[in-house]
């Protein structure tokens, strides 16, 4: 008899353990989900802005096509270009809206030298959730050069 309550005793030790696994996968895999949809967001607005001249903003934002309205490169402002999405990565917009789940700003870094006038170095930061304080939003950094054609 006593041999079994051991043994159950062992072996609700091991379930409860198991399942404070389960919490940590659960939210690594959320983690990694959100990662993932940044990493794509970011690389869905640099293949727009390739798509178009240098001195050209790509098109408006609408809901038919994919577009992100960022400015031609030849004009950036030196104040960040701001994207919101919703968690489905789908339908951007420029301001905070109640379903905004990521904010990515995009901002010109200053130019490498005078002789690199045709290349523009893009800054990203993706930020989310976009309605947390700034303490508790996970935060990627990405960079990329776009060179005038």
């Amino acid at each position: 008899m006593m041999e079994v309550a051991l043994a159950l005793a062992i072996i609700g030790i091991a379930m409860v353990s198991i399942l404070g696994l389960l919490a940590v996968g659960l939210n690594t895999a959320r983690d990694a989900t959100d990662d993932n949809l940044a990493a794509q967001l970011v690389q869905a607005i640099v293949a727009d802005r390739q798509s178009v001249p240098y001195a050209q903003a790509t098109p408006s934002i609408n809901d038919e096509v994919t577009c992100f309205n960022v400015p031609a490169l030849s004009s950036f402002s030196p104040n960040p270009y701001v994207l919101y999405f919703p968690k489905s990565g789908t339908k951007p917009s420029t301001a905070l809206a109640s379903d905004s789940y990521f904010q990515i700003q995009i901002r010109k870094a200053a130019g490498l030298a005078p002789d690199f006038s045709d290349l523009a170095i893009l800054d990203f930061q993706v930020a989310w959730p976009a309605r947390a304080p700034d303490a508790n939003k996970t935060t990627l950094y990405y960079t990329t050069a776009i060179g005038q054609k």
